[in-house]
């Protein structure tokens, strides 16, 4: 029994052969586009540029946003959502940390930093994205409430 893997033009791949004539092959398609769609969207943010929102969110986006009770909808809500991103500071820098790939969504432990006429901020947020035809269609965000801690 063999195995093989490799990296091809369309994913990743795998092949078990038992012996020549019996062979499977796996394909896992991977999708590392959504976490660049993030990354994208994150830098327009830090750079205050303006934001396609047909280009990153899906017509019925949903935002469920548990620790402000918030729920947008549709790209009006995501073009709320990016209003209120970008009221939080005249600076406001979204920083990823890491990410969590699995199917069509994606976790992001996200540094939230910014300067307000009451001073620093810097926290913590936690999110997970579900991508629809490579546009993101529901976003689930915790914000931690506390300061950065850092060591």
């Amino acid at each position: 029994m063999a195995v093989a893997a490799g990296v091809g033009v369309f994913g990743y791949g795998a092949t078990l052969c038992i012996d020549e004539a019996c062979c499977i092959t796996e394909s896992v398609t991977r999708m590392p586009t959504q976490v660049k769609l993030l990354a994208e969207l994150a830098e327009l943010l830090n750079q205050r540029l303006p934001v396609p929102i047909e280009r990153y969110f899906t017509e019925d986006f949903r935002l469920d946003d548990a620790g402000a009770g918030t729920m947008l909808t549709g790209h009006a809500g995501a073009k709320a959502m990016i209003d209120h991103i970008l009221a939080l500071a005249p600076d406001v820098h979204y920083q990823m940390l890491d990410t969590v790939e699995a199917a069509d969504r994606v976790a992001v432990r996200w540094r939230v930093t910014g300067t307000k006429t009451t001073g620093l901020f810097d926290v913590a947020m936690m999110a997970i994205y579900r991508f629809a035809k490579g546009r993101i269609a529901e976003d689930w965000g915790v914000w931690s409430g506390k300061p950065w801690q850092t060591c």
